[in-house]
This record gives structure tokens, C-alpha cells and sequence, in this order.
């Protein structure tokens, strides 16, 4: 789990009965991934290598924080093994909502609270994807009309998959390494 911030994910897997490795720039969120029982460790993706060969490496909701996602992504793709998979999961900072409030003057992009220094739309996380050796199996707009509204979810859902650059919050995405 790169990235893992306080370990739900990788607590989630672990509980699922997967071996998880955890990793994070943050000392404080490595702490709580520890308290979970969850091997863990302060690493910066964008200055280290990742040690050994995973099947799997999460990074959901990290690369609008790095200086260079494609440097970060090479890295996570280097230690995948042969056909190993690495699922991500970036925010789409161009949607709709965001694009009405800019509109009226109240562009709310970043901040303290959330300090992306990197903002991508769908095709744009598709053209950095490509420009690594991954090749994208499935990719999943997530709309921001939650399930619970029942036919707007839906509705929501389908526009998402129709128009991701204006309706999906995010993108999730499955990745697989090429073979070589």
C-alpha cells in the first residue's frame, strides 16, 4: 500500500487474509498503520526505491501530492513482478462541481487542507499511464453522486462513464505490467 495514510486499505487487505506492506511519507500515519498490526514504513516514493517484488501495489489518492508522478509511477512499476498488478486511484480535479464553482469565483483547488501540487483529468492521467511500461486493464470513473440517491447514482454512474472529464470524481484504475 503506497501511500497507505492511517492503513484502512491495508487493513482491509490484511483482514482479507492478503501478506500487506504499508508505506507513507508521514511518521504519524506510518504510527497509526502500526497500531493496526500492519507492517509499515516512513518511505518518500519520490526519493527511495521500493524494496523487493510485489503482485500487487496500491496508490490511491497519492500522485496529486508528488513533484513528479511519473517519476513515482516508474518506481511503483519496477517493483511490481512479471504481469504484477498496480491499482490507482487519482482525483479527476476537473468535474463539473469544481468547474461551477470556479465559475462563481470560489475555485477551492488545494489549500491547506488539501495540498495537491499536481491536478489531472482523466486523459491526462490515461497519457501518464502510457508513458510508463503499464498497460490499463480497467478504468473506473467514480461518480460524485453517491449510491444511496438510488436512480440519480445511476444516472450519475452512466454520465461518469459517458463524460468522465465532467462527471467523475475520480478515476480507478487497473493497471498491469507489461510483459517484457
Amino acid at each position: 500500500d503506497a501511500g497507505c495514510g492511517r492503513g484502512w486499505n491495508s487493513a482491509f487487505f490484511q483482514q482479507k487474509g492478503f501478506n500487506v506492506e504499508a508505506f507513507d511519507i508521514s511518521p504519524e500515519a506510518i504510527e497509526l498503520t502500526r497500531q493496526r498490526g500492519i507492517p509499515a514504513q516512513v518511505l518518500d516514493l519520490e526519493q527511495s526505491q521500493l524494496e523487493g517484488e510485489y503482485d500487487v501495489i496500491l496508490c490511491l489518492e497519492v500522485l496529486q501530492f508528488v513533484i513528479d508522478p511519473l517519476k513515482v509511477l516508474l518506481k511503483l512499476e519496477s517493483a511490481l513482478k512479471p504481469r504484477g498488478e498496480l491499482i490507482l486511484s487519482l482525483p479527476n480535479e476537473f468535474h463539473i462541481l469544481r468547474r461551477i464553482k470556479i465559475l462563481f469565483g470560489q475555485p477551492d483547488l488545494g489549500g491547506y487542507n488539501a495540498p495537491h501540487i499536481r491536478f489531472f483529468s482523466p486523459k491526462e492521467i490515461r497519457r501518464l499511464i502510457r508513458s510508463t511500461g503499464l498497460e490499463i486493464v480497467n478504468a473506473h470513473p467514480v461518480s460524485f453522486i453517491p449510491p444511496s440517491f438510488g436512480y440519480l447514482s445511476r444516472m450519475g454512474d452512466f454520465l461518469a462513464r459517458i463524460f468522465p472529464g465532467l462527471f467523475s470524481l475520480s478515476l480507478l484504475l487497473k493497471t498491469t505490467k507489461r510483459a517484457r
